[in-house]
């Protein structure tokens, strides 16, 4: 008997869309219906663009505190 499943292709492996369906053991015929464009998984600097426009002033101080904290550690030579 014939049965579809739907997944993605991607670098050679398949991920299902519903893998509690699939048989345990089968023989597949896979067809390649179309090329897509992979959504995008990485975060660019763009994406944080106005991220913090909404903060108060406490949360914003804390912010710049904790910063500066960080930098003058990254600046230590002592250690």
């Amino acid at each position: 008997m014939l049965q579809a499943f739907t997944g993605v292709l991607e670098n050679g492996q398949i991920t299902w869309e519903d893998a509690n369906q699939l048989p345990k053991h089968a023989k597949v015929v896979v067809t390649v219906l179309e090329e897509i464009t992979p959504p995008k998984t990485k975060r660019t600097l763009g994406d944080f663009a106005g991220i913090w426009a909404n903060i108060s002033k406490q949360e914003k101080q804390s912010l710049e505190t904790h910063i500066h904290t960080i930098r003058n550690e990254w600046d230590r030579t002592d250690i």
